[in-house]
């Protein structure tokens, strides 16, 4: 199914005019500002988003449908999971440096006591 035309408001539509006119040499950037009403600060800034976009538009895609979007917080977690793996990892490296160094390493703390199984003795 093709997606509906969009239609472009008069702004837009003379923004985009200006913007060929200029590259291709019709108009300076600075006759463009002038067109606009805009600084030629903010003129760059859309000349630059505006064939930016072109050339985004132009580049090779893959083909088909993109992926159905993520579970947002399948993702978060996803991320979370990817952040603590990294800590780990460091934290891993850094106590195999302090124990080759002959240095001792974290104190343990009280931290999560194991249940003990079967009977208990008195």
């Amino acid at each position: 199914m093709r997606r509906p035309k969009r239609a472009w408001d008069a702004e837009t539509l003379l923004r985009s005019q200006t913007l060929l006119d200029v590259t291709a040499g019709r108009k300076t950037s600075k006759e463009a500002a002038q067109a606009l009403g805009v600084s030629r600060k903010t003129w760059h800034a859309w000349q630059r988003r505006g064939l930016e976009a072109m050339l985004e538009g132009m580049s090779r895609r893959p083909p088909g449908r993109r992926a159905a979007p993520e579970d947002r917080e399948k993702e978060a977690l996803r991320r979370r999971i990817t952040e603590l793996e990294a800590k780990v990892s460091e934290l891993e490296r850094s106590l195999r440096i302090l124990r080759a160094a002959g240095l001792p390493g974290p104190r343990r703390t009280g931290g999560v006591k194991k249940k003990r199984k079967g009977r208990r003795r008195r």
